[in-house]
């Protein structure tokens, strides 16, 4: 059986005048001639990841590169190769994550960033309230995926599910209701951990 995708909605949330950063934007290390953005020191709240600095592509997002930050919208290169998890952590503001459609290793639906098979469901934007319902044909929910989402009230998953991750809805103070997938095999450590008000997950 199906979830009642009518029980849940999601929205697409735009953004206008994207800037693009630049290199001082970002604290970083190179490596193999390829860029690794280690942290965000701008403050741009509105912001388009450059596909190079200083004429080498932005390949990594080292986990925790943008924990705290401002920002309200992310895109993300199409020169990303690497994306750590955790990466945005306590974005409490972030309501949107764009992929460049060029992009072979990821993508986004509605704000959403996903592997670019959409299997696996890789970071939630954290200022995000309300329902989701995560699509049909994702298999894996990533580790730390809706950490800190404090705003998110309920998730649906189709019973594509199979795994999910570590700490992937810890913190998630607001989570009320969840509603697992009929064919979940694996609940990493930690994976609904520091909750307050999730009452007990329909199957």
């Amino acid at each position: 059986t199906t979830p009642k995708a009518e029980a849940v909605s999601q929205t697409a949330y735009q953004s206008s005048s994207p800037e693009v950063g630049t290199k001082s934007d970002f604290k970083y290390r190179v490596q193999n001639d390829r860029i690794y953005i280690t942290e965000y020191v701008g403050t741009k709240t509105k912001l388009i990841i450059p596909e190079t600095i200083d004429g080498k592509p932005v390949f990594a997002i080292v986990a925790g590169s943008f924990t705290g930050s401002d920002l309200t919208y992310l895109k993300l290169p199409s020169s990303l190769s690497l994306l750590g998890s955790n990466s945005f952590n306590e974005c409490d503001s972030l309501t949107q994550i764009d992929v460049d459609e060029a992009n072979t290793k990821f993508c986004s639906i509605d704000g959403v960033v996903y592997s670019k098979d959409k299997t696996i469901l890789r970071a939630f934007p954290a200022g995000r309230s309300g329902s989701f319902m995560i699509p049909d044909g994702v298999t894996t929910i990533y580790n730390y995926a809706f950490y800190r989402c404090y705003q998110l009230e309920s998730v649906n998953m189709y019973n594509s599910v199979i795994s999910i991750g570590e700490r992937a809805f810890s913190f998630c103070w607001n989570l009320k209701s969840i509603r697992l997938s009929e064919k979940l095999k694996t609940i990493s450590p930690f994976a609904f951990s520091h909750r307050r008000k999730l009452l007990p997950p329909m199957c």
